[in-house]
């Protein structure tokens, strides 16, 4: 069998084993030590989609970097929203 082959086997004879960490978002949940699940709330926005949003919330930019594919809203199901924000506010955290 074919070295990429066993290791596809491997993978499925250990579905509960987690994937080795190489996503932007896991660098979210290290930094504030989650082990929560990550939930994306929003990424590229059309401009219609953002219009709408600015319709409902004062909390959406006009020129929102999610038009350019540039921002990711995210939730982690152990981590406060306001320790999200804060970490947010003091680093980027994913650059």
């Amino acid at each position: 069998m074919p070295d990429s082959a066993a290791r596809f086997q491997e993978r499925r004879r250990a579905p509960d084993r987690p994937a080795p960490a190489r996503h932007p978002l896991a660098a979210v949940q290290a930094r504030t030590g989650s082990t929560g699940r990550c939930e994306v709330i929003s990424g590229f926005r059309s401009p219609a989609t953002n219009a709408m949003l600015r319709g409902r919330s004062t909390g959406v930019a006009r020129h929102s970097l999610h038009l350019d594919g540039q921002a990711i809203d995210v939730r982690l199901t152990d981590t406060s929203t306001r320790h999200l924000r804060q970490l947010a506010g003091s680093a980027r955290m994913l650059s």
